[in-house]
């Protein structure tokens, strides 16, 4: 009952955050319509007690799914994301990277946050951080770590076995969403 409760407040925390997004949108959509003698980001930062750019992220996000390009079949299950995978998609969107239908369902269905990022480094065409450690499973369950361009062997999961039994599937989905590793 406890983790019902828990999972209840998630996704509650992510419909205010993205309904928040939505709101402050549209409030600065029609910021000039208010006639109000102050900046959008002043008075948000003065009412709301938030940090100007964490507003700004928030403006971006929904301005994303305003635009029209997010294809219609990625709109809900991007809604489901966390935010800060969505300030990340949003950022590069703004930044004017050119984002694919396909890359938009890649995506909207992407295993983990460290995932959506390997896709936004593609879609950036900017290899990762130097001191960024991606971890990627393989079809064979290899688990590999690059780092710095370099492939380092780290581990194996039963790949196998997860076909056939129900506990060894949940237990490697467990593994690589928690660990954030990515699915070749």
């Amino acid at each position: 009952m406890a983790f019902g409760a828990g999972a209840t407040l998630i996704r509650a925390a992510r419909l205010s955050g993205i309904g928040l997004a939505k709101l402050l949108y549209l409030v600065y959509s029609n910021w000039t319509k208010y006639e109000i003698d102050m900046d959008f980001y002043d008075a948000g930062c003065e009412s709301l007690g938030m940090k100007r750019i964490t507003l700004e992220r928030y403006v971006r996000i929904w301005g994303m799914f305003d635009s029209g390009e997010v294809p219609e079949t990625a709109i809900q299950p991007l809604l489901q994301r966390p935010m800060s995978d969505l300030n990340a998609v949003a950022t590069a969107f703004a930044s004017g990277f050119p984002i694919t239908p396909e890359k938009w369902e890649t995506i909207a269905t992407a295993e983990s946050g460290a995932a959506v990022l390997e896709i936004m480094r593609e879609v950036k065409q900017s290899p990762p951080k130097g001191n960024t450690i991606s971890l990627k499973l393989t079809r064979d369950g290899d688990i590999y770590a690059w780092y710095k361009g370099e492939s380092f062997h780290v581990g194996w999961l039963d790949i196998n076995d997860a076909e056939e039994h129900e506990p060894v599937k949940k237990a490697i989905d467990r593994i690589v969403s928690g660990a954030g590793i990515m699915r070749e």
